[in-house]
């Protein structure tokens, strides 16, 4: 006892002192992508409850855990958060960490076998495993929802093995798993395993449990499934985002890693939805159609390509296991290079997994009582995730199972055991990154762009000239390693302009958009920057450009507006205004754009009825009633 206590306390102490230096990173205190949407989901929820409005995209639980703790104010408009109003949450993560450490000593202790050598010693190795692999400590500072989840799946794990159990064990077990797929979905492939665990008793008792297991997973899951079908009006789950994750893990351009295939801003429109709805010529596209559509878009192609979608999944599934850390939005090696204490934690994945696949030949071999529980875990965990697509902080989720089966393993190496041995060099050849070298490599180049977009906000924020620099400069490395995609150009783009570098700016996005030809965006920032310079026959020329691609855009319809009615072009600039008028019914601008030019011309009335129009459809816009008030007995240059 006096062993654990100190053990306790040197954690803490460890925990206190790595938190006071996370609380100094960039990455601390600048939250991206699916932390700044924990964030602003927690600051909207009233008391505990969603609104009654808003449908749960993922993760129904994580935000009403950030709110409990005081971490429900959101993001603030310089998107710096101060790291008191995060203590908390990290608190608690932290507190999740020590328990999972502690439940797998627990589940050791009952699991592993009696005649295993050095057990004493050895119940203590998949704590020791877990506690050493970084990964874990980074996303227990992180804003997300991996620790939360890595307890009940380890919660789950303990009451999974248990050689005997309590009547009461079984509605708990329903409910870590019920709580776990409110984190995230694919946790609620162990409720039938669990099912079935408790069904092989072939006892009475045993099937009262697997019932018991499943109606406390549907009374933890069915407030929030109720929630979004009332919404949605029809039957859904309780999270929507399974489609888009699908298309991403298994449409035309998934490759088995994260890539951006859903057009749209992920903060105010994760799924996608304006996109799709310019897309089919909807007015608006609600989340639970994103869902179905994205799905089912997923589905084609898996059933266009049926072997090819097969092979794809069996490269997840050796993804989930080699051992190369793929880390998407939380760069591990920033993390460890900005909280120096995280380099103590040093066990890699691929020990993990030797260690376990060794565990699992040896229990093939021996085949003691409910040998296949742990195997089929991991197993239909590892299925399942490998429908989607993988990064490092999904594997987490295999953990606790990997980490008992090492135990075994080691346990098995230790004994001499004759398959053991030969399931060492199988297992390693299993998690040797095998052609993943190019991959890698634009990985750590994004990583290197992710930490610049961290700094440049938080150099904005400051007034920190060096921080700014610095991003500029990691910006530079990130695109001469290759990084993917346009925010890298965007982003060097955005820091030389605050360095009041706007011609810089533009000769960045004009080599951009000759790698990124498609992107529009990155054309219609350049055009703003031309316009800012003065640069007004280049702006048009690629205005021209533009429209020839992008038709219907309103930036470019309104801004060739400007252009064309400032070098006295007036019947071109209204033709434009009235493609702008048709392609964006709701944008003021268009309005706005053609009464103007249309009172300028002497066309008072139908200036009048255009103001009007405007208004029927922007009802609030203050340009719209300013210009429909001026123009009554106004001159018509007045009219602005």
């Amino acid at each position: 006892m006096k062993r654990i206590g100190l053990v306790l306390a040197a954690a803490f102490v460890l925990w206190g002192a790595v938190l006071v230096q996370s609380e100094r990173s960039v990455f601390a205190l600048v939250p991206l992508l699916d932390e700044v949407w924990y964030l602003d989901r927690a600051a909207e929820l009233d008391g505990l409850a969603a609104p009654a409005s808003q449908a749960h995209f993922m993760s129904p639980l994580y935000p009403v855990l950030m709110k409990l703790v005081g971490a429900g104010g959101g993001v603030p408009a310089d998107r710096v958060v101060p790291p008191s109003s995060l203590r908390l949450l990290r608190g608690l993560q932290i507190v999740c960490w020590l328990a999972v450490a502690a439940l797998l000593r627990r589940a050791a202790g009952s699991w592993l076998p009696e005649d295993l050598p050095r057990r004493r010693w050895l119940v203590w190795l998949p704590t020791l495993l877990f506690a050493l692999y970084r990964p874990a400590a980074v996303y227990a500072l992180a804003v997300l929802v991996e620790l939360p989840l890595l307890l009940l799946i380890t919660l789950a794990t303990v009451l999974l093995v248990q050689r005997q159990r309590a009547w009461w064990q079984a509605p708990l077990l329903g409910t870590a798993l019920g709580l776990a797929g409110l984190l995230r979905g694919t946790a609620l492939v162990l409720v039938p395993v669990a099912v079935v665990v408790l069904l092989a008793a072939g006892s009475r008792r045993g099937r009262r449990d697997a019932v018991m297991v499943v109606l406390a997973a549907v009374a933890m899951l069915l407030p929030a499934s109720l929630h979004n079908s009332r919404i949605s009006g029809r039957p859904v789950g309780p999270t929507l985002n399974a489609g888009v994750n699908l298309v991403v893990g298994n449409g035309p351009e998934a490759n088995g890693f994260y890539v951006s295939v859903v057009p749209g801003d992920w903060r105010a429109d994760p799924a996608g939805r304006t996109h799709l709805a310019r897309q089919l010529g909807r007015e608006q596209v609600t989340l639970a159609a994103a869902d179905s559509i994205w799905t089912a878009r997923a589905l084609a192609t898996a059933a266009e390509r049926p072997v090819a979608t097969a092979g794809l999944w069996l490269r997840k599934v050796w993804l989930h296991l080699q051992a190369w850390e793929i880390d998407q939005l939380t760069p591990l090696e920033g993390w460890r290079r900005t909280v120096p204490l995280l380099g103590i934690f040093v066990v890699p994945w691929a020990l993990l997994v030797v260690l376990a696949g060794v565990g699992i030949a040896d229990l093939a071999r021996r085949r003691p009582a409910g040998w296949w529980i742990l195997p089929a875990a991991t197993g239909a965990l590892l299925a399942a995730q490998s429908v989607f697509f993988v990064v490092s902080r999904y594997r987490l989720a295999l953990l606790p199972m990997l980490a008992l089966l090492a135990a075994l393993g080691c346990g098995a190496l230790l004994r001499r055991a004759h398959r053991a041995w030969i399931a060492v060099p199988l297992a390693v050849l299993l998690v040797v990154p095998w052609g993943l070298g190019p991959v890698q490599e634009r990985w750590q180049a994004q990583a290197l762009a992710n930490e610049a977009l961290r700094r440049a906000d938080l150099g904005q924020a400051r007034g920190d000239a060096a921080e700014i620099a610095r991003a500029g400069d990691l910006y530079r490395q990130a695109l001469d390693r290759g990084a993917d995609g346009a925010a890298p150009w965007l982003g060097l783009a955005a820091v030389l302009r605050a360095q009041d570098d706007p011609a810089g700016a533009a000769e960045v996005l004009a080599r951009g958009i000759l790698h990124q030809d498609r992107h529009l965006e990155m054309r219609k920032v350049l055009i703003s920057l031309l316009l800012e310079q003065g640069r007004s026959d280049e702006a048009m020329a690629r205005l021209q450009a533009l429209l020839v691609q992008w038709p219907d855009d309103a930036d470019a319809l309104h801004n060739m507006t400007i252009l064309l009615a400032g070098t006295g072009r007036v019947s071109e600039a209204v033709s434009h205004a009235q493609r702008l008028v048709a392609a964006a019914a709701d944008d003021p601008r268009g309005y706005n754009d053609l009464g103007i030019l249309l009172a300028r011309l002497g066309r008072r009335q139908e200036a009048v009825d255009v103001f009007r129009r405007g208004l029927a459809v922007v009802p609030h816009d203050p340009d719209l009633a300013a210009n429909l008030g001026r123009i009554g007995g106004a001159e018509p240059d007045s009219v602005e």
